[in-house]
């Protein structure tokens, strides 16, 4: 049995400005599209506006969406122009981080602690019946403070303010214990910082012995886990306030829009959408535009004459197990046309998002 070429056909709608985004996104969802763009670009400023509103959400999701529900899909992307709901969705996320300032301020600095105390619970271990007495050390000012000082085994700092040291092997680790003064501790910890070291100032609620140091340090790690958790909870609660998961949906589905429609055709009313199918009736895509209330009508036309069509091929039943093996090797790109050449544009990912409904999920 032979696999033969199938045929790609040119397709071609023109639809509302406002509808762009939807109908990109419901031709998508078919999966047998392809969109390539001709002509010019006419609508430059449009793009830099939504691109705008994206690298912000993009910054603000790298802090703070671990603590965001989430994303959310309507049946349509945005119901009021594009360029409206890109801002009014990243409003409603400035909001909730404006409200939410001072409690992320108390979260990053509870982990913080949580981190310096997961930092000491080796060095109690490798101090197990041997080395100084921790909360004699802590206990030493006025004029001297205690330090911990963690280095690679490659990096070398000079501490000629240091004194009375002790040097442990921790985890593969340099750790050294011991006394400078207190003027000197600032500037003893930037050079440290500065060699890829960590600077660990020794807790005030030490107690003799290691074992005793150990025991309250799982007190107190219990204690800012809950103090985490409680602030976490209050966060998450205040962005389901805000609707962010509707807010993160809509801009998720807007930056698919900016990255596929680079290239798209616009003049001041209307977008001509261009590409390539394998579908020979356009019944169904045209289904797809209309289920989402998209103002057009799509037809096959004969394609630009200096376009490369595109070769498809159906696997046979028989043969699908084994399209893992081409899918890893990929296949020939084509050679680009034109003034702006040929395009794979990305499809949406439904398997990284929930959705409200059957027909939310791009």
């Amino acid at each position: 049995m032979k696999l033969r070429p199938s045929p790609a056909h040119w397709f071609e709608v023109v639809v509302p400005k406002g509808d762009a985004d939807d109908a990109m996104e419901a031709l998508a969802r078919i999966g047998q599209v392809q969109f390539e763009w001709k002509g010019d670009q006419i609508d430059t400023a449009r793009f830099g506006t939504l691109r705008r509103c994206i690298e912000r959400y993009r910054a603000l999701a790298a802090e703070h969406a671990e603590l965001w529900p989430k994303p959310v899909f309507e049946k349509r992307c945005c119901l009021q122009p594009v360029e409206e709901s890109a801002r009014d969705a990243l409003d409603r996320i400035e909001q909730w981080r404006s409200q939410a300032e001072r409690r992320l301020e108390r979260l990053q600095s509870l982990r913080r602690q949580r981190t310096d105390l997961l930092l000491w619970q080796p060095v109690l271990e490798a101090l197990d019946g041997t080395g100084p007495d921790l909360a004699a050390l802590a206990g030493a000012g006025p004029t001297l403070g205690a330090i911990c000082i963690r280095l690679e085994p490659t990096q070398y700092v000079s501490l000629p303010q240091l004194l009375l040291r002790q040097e442990l092997q921790v985890e593969g680790r340099r750790v050294l214990l011991g006394l400078a003064p207190c003027e000197a501790l600032q500037d003893l910890c930037g050079s440290v910082s500065r060699s890829g070291g960590v600077c660990l100032a020794l807790p005030d609620w030490f107690e003799p012995g290691p074992h005793a140091c150990r025991v309250r340090l799982a007190e107190r790690r219990e204690a800012l886990e809950q103090r985490i958790r409680v602030l976490e909870n209050q966060l998450r609660g205040l962005a389901e306030e805000h609707q962010i998961d509707g807010a993160t949906g809509v801009l998720e589905r807007i930056d698919w829009f900016c990255r596929n429609a680079e290239h798209i055709r616009c003049d001041r009313d209307s977008c001509w959408i261009t590409g390539w199918t394998s579908e020979n009736d356009v019944g169904a895509m045209n289904r797809a535009l209309q289920e989402v209330g998209v103002q057009g009508t799509l037809s096959l036309r004969p394609p630009p004459a200096d376009a490369a069509i595109p070769s498809l091929t159906h696997t046979p039943v028989w043969l699908t197990p084994f399209e893992v093996f081409t899918r890893a090797i990929g296949v020939p790109a084509r050679v680009p046309y034109g003034s702006s050449g040929a395009r794979y544009f990305d499809r949406p990912n439904p398997s990284a998002f929930r959705a409200r409904d059957a027909h939310a999920c791009i």
